[in-house]
């Protein structure tokens, strides 16, 4: 038992360049993926099931990484967002725990004698202060998709879209009301293209309440609809001889 608290496993080899570099957080949660990369690789290799995708990217195991460097999700995302101007670890577009990491950048880096390129990548990565609110608002919104439960994947990555449009103009939205919203969705129909067309109205229109979004669908189908959403408009003008009068308009 002591001899297994001794094991590599329970070790985090740091190179002290890299530690001078990024600072001991970031260079901890480069070497802890960089280690997990090389198994999960060595995994694809023999055939085993891998978190390492087609296009290189990999999903990381944010827990695992959390047990041994200590870095909270939080802190994970913030150190993500810190360091994107280097190259070096880059976020996938679509999914927060899915990053395409530069070995051999990382690598040149800290091989490099050039003070030029070290001051550059310490300029990037100096102040993470300022990413900390954008690093929350990707952890909250990444567990909140990663919570949703569709099996069928359009209108999954439709759902999650959803969540992101809450988060950029509505701060936010929690797990329980994704599934008030799916709930909704689901009661009013089983039909995926309807659902996907009353998605898209609550997308981009920001509405947190599945009824909104279906109220406005439900209007669309009614003969007119199109004339009805233009504005009211109502000019009574008043004319004589040799007087021109204002028009009354209202909007």
């Amino acid at each position: 038992m002591y001899l297994n608290l001794l094991g590599q496993t329970n070790f985090l080899n740091i190179n002290t360049r890299a530690i001078k570099i990024f600072g001991l957080q970031t260079a901890a949660y480069l070497t802890a993926i960089i280690d997990y990369i090389s198994i999960e690789a060595n995994k694809a290799v023999i055939g085993k099931p891998s978190a390492v995708q087609q296009d290189g990217s990999i999903i990381l195991n944010r827990v695992q990484i959390k047990e041994r460097t200590s870095l909270s999700l939080e802190d994970q995302y913030r150190i993500d967002a810190g360091i994107a101007n280097t190259g070096i670890l880059t976020v996938h577009a679509d999914d927060a725990d899915r990053v395409f990491c530069n070995v051999q950048l990382y690598i040149s880096v800290i091989a490099s004698e050039n003070p030029d390129e070290l001051i550059k990548v310490s300029d990037a990565i100096k102040d993470t202060r300022g990413t900390a609110k954008e690093a929350k608002k990707n952890y909250m919104s990444a567990a909140v998709k990663n919570s949703i439960v569709e099996s069928d994947p359009e209108l999954l990555e439709k759902l999650k879209a959803w969540v992101d449009s809450m988060y950029e103009s509505k701060g936010g939205v929690n797990k329980q009301a994704v599934k008030v919203f799916q709930e909704t969705l689901e009661k009013y129909t089983a039909d995926k293209a309807i659902k996907i067309k009353i998605l898209d109205i609550a997308i981009m229109r920001a509405y947190r309440d599945a009824a909104w979004a279906i109220e406005v669908y439900s209007k669309s189908l009614t003969p007119n609809y199109n004339k009805s959403q233009q504005p009211a408009t109502r000019i009574g003008a008043e004319q004589k001889i040799g007087t021109a009068v204002k028009a009354d308009v209202e909007f």
